[in-house]
Protein backbone atom coordinates (compact mmCIF):
# COMPACT_ATOMS: atom_id res chain seq x y z
CA UNK A 1 0.00 0.00 0.00
CA UNK A 2 2.98 2.03 0.87
CA UNK A 3 4.04 2.14 -3.12
CA UNK A 4 0.57 2.75 -4.04
CA UNK A 5 0.45 5.91 -1.84
CA UNK A 6 3.67 7.53 -3.40
CA UNK A 7 2.31 6.79 -6.84
CA UNK A 8 -0.51 8.33 -6.53
CA UNK A 9 0.91 11.36 -4.53
CA UNK A 10 3.70 11.78 -7.13
CA UNK A 11 0.48 12.14 -9.73
CA UNK A 12 -1.11 14.50 -7.54
CA UNK A 13 1.90 16.51 -7.20
CA UNK A 14 2.56 16.54 -10.64
CA UNK A 15 -1.04 17.37 -11.88
CA UNK A 16 -0.83 20.78 -9.79
CA UNK A 17 2.51 21.65 -11.25
CA UNK A 18 1.30 21.73 -14.77
CA UNK A 19 -0.85 24.46 -14.59
CA UNK A 20 1.77 27.28 -14.45
CA UNK A 21 5.04 25.73 -16.29
CA UNK A 22 6.60 25.01 -19.06
CA UNK A 23 5.62 23.81 -22.15
CA UNK A 24 2.59 25.91 -22.78
CA UNK A 25 0.48 25.66 -25.73
CA UNK A 26 -2.14 28.37 -26.11
CA UNK A 27 -4.90 28.13 -28.79
CA UNK A 28 -6.43 30.96 -31.33
CA UNK A 29 -9.91 31.48 -28.84
CA UNK A 30 -13.05 32.39 -30.91
CA UNK A 31 -14.11 35.75 -30.56
CA UNK A 32 -14.80 36.86 -26.69
CA UNK A 33 -13.76 33.32 -25.55
CA UNK A 34 -10.76 32.88 -23.02
CA UNK A 35 -7.28 31.86 -23.90
CA UNK A 36 -6.75 28.12 -23.60
CA UNK A 37 -3.37 27.24 -21.61
CA UNK A 38 -2.28 23.84 -21.79
CA UNK A 39 1.15 22.88 -19.60
CA UNK A 40 3.10 19.71 -19.30
CA UNK A 41 6.16 18.53 -17.22
CA UNK A 42 7.57 16.20 -15.56
CA UNK A 43 7.16 15.90 -11.74
CA UNK A 44 9.22 13.64 -9.15
CA UNK A 45 8.70 13.52 -5.68
CA UNK A 46 11.38 15.02 -3.45
CA UNK A 47 9.64 13.92 0.07
CA UNK A 48 7.20 12.23 1.32
CA UNK A 49 5.51 11.68 4.88
CA UNK A 50 3.12 8.83 5.90
CA UNK A 51 0.90 10.74 8.93
CA UNK A 52 -1.22 7.82 9.76
CA UNK A 53 -2.42 4.75 7.84
CA UNK A 54 -4.90 6.93 5.71
CA UNK A 55 -2.82 10.61 5.21
CA UNK A 56 0.02 11.70 3.69
CA UNK A 57 2.38 14.83 2.17
CA UNK A 58 4.24 14.94 0.07
CA UNK A 59 6.56 17.44 -2.22
CA UNK A 60 7.89 17.67 -6.17
CA UNK A 61 9.87 19.22 -8.44
CA UNK A 62 8.60 20.11 -11.83
CA UNK A 63 10.56 19.81 -14.58
CA UNK A 64 9.63 20.57 -18.18
CA UNK A 65 12.83 19.29 -20.85
CA UNK A 66 15.29 19.31 -17.73
CA UNK A 67 14.96 22.91 -16.38
CA UNK A 68 13.29 23.35 -13.14
CA UNK A 69 9.56 25.26 -13.56
CA UNK A 70 8.27 25.05 -10.48
CA UNK A 71 7.36 22.79 -7.15
CA UNK A 72 4.12 21.91 -5.22
CA UNK A 73 2.80 20.51 -1.96
CA UNK A 74 0.88 17.74 -1.91
CA UNK A 75 -2.06 16.70 1.04
CA UNK A 76 -4.13 13.26 1.05
CA UNK A 77 -6.11 11.04 2.89
CA UNK A 78 -7.01 7.57 1.76
CA UNK A 79 -10.16 5.68 2.04
CA UNK A 80 -9.34 2.37 2.70
CA UNK A 81 -12.58 0.83 2.02
CA UNK A 82 -13.11 2.73 -1.40
CA UNK A 83 -9.88 3.00 -2.09
CA UNK A 84 -10.08 6.39 -3.77
CA UNK A 85 -7.48 9.26 -2.31
CA UNK A 86 -8.73 12.55 -2.26
CA UNK A 87 -5.69 14.97 -2.90
CA UNK A 88 -5.08 19.09 -2.59
CA UNK A 89 -2.74 20.03 -3.75
CA UNK A 90 -0.71 23.81 -3.98
CA UNK A 91 1.74 24.98 -7.27
CA UNK A 92 4.40 27.67 -6.60
CA UNK A 93 5.69 28.81 -9.93
CA UNK A 94 7.49 32.05 -11.18
CA UNK A 95 4.65 34.85 -10.67
CA UNK A 96 1.31 33.02 -8.89
CA UNK A 97 0.20 29.27 -7.51
CA UNK A 98 -2.12 27.09 -8.17
CA UNK A 99 -4.55 25.19 -5.83
CA UNK A 100 -5.73 21.86 -7.59
CA UNK A 101 -8.51 18.99 -5.83
CA UNK A 102 -8.57 15.96 -7.14
CA UNK A 103 -8.92 12.38 -6.66
CA UNK A 104 -6.99 8.62 -7.98
CA UNK A 105 -7.85 5.24 -7.26
CA UNK A 106 -4.61 2.20 -7.53
CA UNK A 107 -6.03 1.44 -11.11
CA UNK A 108 -6.15 4.92 -12.16
CA UNK A 109 -3.95 7.83 -12.42
CA UNK A 110 -5.13 11.07 -10.73
CA UNK A 111 -7.61 13.44 -12.79
CA UNK A 112 -7.95 16.77 -10.75
CA UNK A 113 -9.89 20.52 -10.96
CA UNK A 114 -8.45 24.10 -10.52
CA UNK A 115 -10.12 25.29 -7.72
CA UNK A 116 -8.35 28.79 -7.61
CA UNK A 117 -5.35 30.36 -8.83
CA UNK A 118 -3.16 33.41 -7.12
CA UNK A 119 -1.19 36.31 -8.85
CA UNK A 120 -0.68 35.90 -12.56
CA UNK A 121 -2.47 32.76 -12.76
CA UNK A 122 -5.24 34.82 -10.17
CA UNK A 123 -9.33 33.03 -12.00
CA UNK A 124 -7.75 30.09 -13.45
CA UNK A 125 -9.53 27.16 -13.97
CA UNK A 126 -9.56 24.06 -15.49
CA UNK A 127 -8.25 20.18 -15.33
CA UNK A 128 -5.31 18.09 -14.44
CA UNK A 129 -4.26 14.97 -15.72
CA UNK A 130 -1.34 12.24 -14.73
CA UNK A 131 0.29 9.44 -16.37
CA UNK A 132 2.64 7.33 -14.42
CA UNK A 133 6.37 7.04 -15.29
CA UNK A 134 9.23 4.55 -14.11
CA UNK A 135 11.60 6.15 -10.98
CA UNK A 136 8.65 7.91 -9.26
CA UNK A 137 7.99 10.39 -12.06
CA UNK A 138 4.53 11.33 -13.38
CA UNK A 139 3.86 13.05 -16.57
CA UNK A 140 1.63 15.56 -15.96
CA UNK A 141 -0.90 18.11 -18.13
CA UNK A 142 -2.65 20.66 -17.30
CA UNK A 143 -5.17 22.38 -19.72
CA UNK A 144 -6.56 26.07 -18.22
CA UNK A 145 -8.47 29.17 -18.51
CA UNK A 146 -7.23 32.65 -17.75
Amino acid sequence: MSSWRTRTAIGAATTALVAGVGGAVVSAPASGAPDVHVRTFVAKQISSHNLGRRNFVSAEVERHKGRVIGTDSVTGRFNLKTGVAKFYVAVAWKGGALIIRGHATQSTPFVGRIVRGTGKYAGAEGTVTTRDLAHNRTAVKVTYTL
